[in-house]
């Protein structure tokens, strides 16, 4: 019987956090964001930019992408 190695929860979210605050150090980043026309995917790019991770360059249908953020 094989055993998978296991990764606790903490572990992940430490190493999560150790990268965000050294992002945090650097500017951000101009980053496209591809067709972000679901409310994830537009809410993921705005809370990076609002933590000075990047700055968001939205690709996509731009009224689409306008009805989600007034929504």
């Amino acid at each position: 019987m094989t055993k998978k190695a296991t990764v606790s929860h903490i572990h992940r979210h430490e190493k999560y956090e150790r990268l965000i605050a050294a992002a945090t150090e650097l500017p951000p980043l101009s980053t496209a964001v591809a067709h972000p026309c679901d409310e994830n995917s537009l809410r993921g790019a705005m809370e990076a930019a609002e933590q000075r991770l990047l700055t968001p360059i939205l690709v996509g249908p731009k009224q689409r992408i306008a009805a989600l953020a007034n929504a």
